[in-house]
């Protein structure tokens, strides 16, 4: 009992917490699969999953939830039940449960349950150890996420929810070490928003930060693990593509260019923006073999799209204002006309007569 009072001593994540947790409990009442489901709102979520078809039920955890959110309903805080009768589908794999209620400060966390593959495996006896212990346990694991969401805090842009400069630094390290042992290519997106500080001045600082909220949601929906998405910094913002070839470089360069034609911001007052933005890409290992390398070749070919572009929609500029320049000066000279009439000569009239 005291290995577990230790524990609140051990700052972890929730999985390696559990990891301890789930081999001390082994010591105390035996079991074929432990599982520890977090509350999210209304619904149980599996969030540790150790022991006999641990892989399965990761893979399909459904059943399980939907189990344990029944059970959530039933439970009195703090309270443990041996063979929960409930009627909800069940797995067939395992014929015991215990479960306990996992209460820390009056906050209700989650449910822990024990499965175990004979029928009749725990008895009042199991029981009382594990209400005995329960306590520790939700004080264990409110720690273990406490550290969850600070590292997630640390890691994450509080305005877009998207990994932040710290983990994309740290992302970008480890999968070119990755890139690096299984010699697979590496790409390295930099992207700025264009003209973003005129949204800003024009229609406020709440619908820039909406522009790159919607942005950033853009950006996350078309790439999945293992590929990355991070905002670096301001309207900056960053792709990795792990393990990828040119061709998988030109697609997800495409869903960009798309997803920015198809994404539009409202304002308060109807007025709808079109998001433009400048990238730049560099490939491991053809541009470099360091993060900084990587970095350095994307960031510059990104402002060197960026000056392009500002410089043909200069020129752009200048052959409208030419234009309307030249059209002004016709009108002008038709408007003189009209009011100067050409008076015939005296020869002219000399003719008609």
């Amino acid at each position: 009992m005291s290995e577990f009072s230790q524990m609140l001593s051990i700052t972890l994540g929730v999985t390696e917490t559990m990891t301890v947790v789930a081999a001390k409990l082994q010591c105390l009442v035996e079991y074929s699969c432990c599982v520890l489901f977090l509350r999210d709102e209304d619904q149980l979520t599996c969030q540790f999953i150790s022991g006999v078809n641990a892989e399965s039920i990761k893979n399909d955890p459904l059943l399980f939830e939907e189990q344990a959110t029944t059970w959530l309903a039933h439970l009195q805080p703090s309270t443990v039940e041996i063979n929960p009768r409930i009627n909800t589908r069940t797995d067939k794999t395992f014929q015991s449960t215990l479960v306990i209620s996992l209460v820390f400060q009056d906050r209700l966390l989650g449910v822990l349950a024990l499965y175990h593959k004979e029928s009749n495996a725990y008895t009042t006896e199991h029981g009382s150890v594990i209400e005995s212990i329960g306590p520790q346990i939700s004080a264990i694991v409110a720690n273990s996420l406490l550290f969850n969401q600070t590292q997630y805090d640390s890691l994450s842009d509080p305005l877009t929810g998207l990994p932040n400069r710290r983990a994309f630094t740290r992302h970008l390290k480890d999968a070119l070490s990755s890139a690096q042992r299984t010699q697979s290519q590496l790409a390295l997106f930099v992207i700025d928003l264009d003209q973003f500080k005129q949204i800003n001045d024009h229609h406020g600082h709440l619908v820039g930060d909406h522009a790159l909220c919607d942005f950033g949601h853009m950006l996350s929906s078309i790439v999945a693990p293992p590929h990355f998405c991070a905002r670096y910094a301001g309207d900056e913002f960053i792709l990795i593509l792990s393990d990828c070839n040119n061709e998988i470089v030109q697609r997800t360069y495409r869903e960009l260019v798309v997803g920015l034609e198809t994404l539009t911001i409202e304002t308060k007052l109807d007025i709808r923006i079109k998001l433009k933005a400048s990238t730049g890409i560099a490939m491991f290992p053809a541009d470099g073999n360091t993060h900084e390398q990587l970095f350095v070749t994307a960031d510059e070919r990104m402002y060197k799209n960026k000056t392009r572009l500002s410089l043909n929609n200069k020129k752009h500029l200048l052959r409208i204002q030419d234009n309307i320049k030249s059209r002004a000066n016709i009108q002008t000279r038709h408007l003189k006309a009209s009011h100067h009439p050409t008076l015939p000569s005296p020869a002219d009239v000399r003719s008609t007569q």
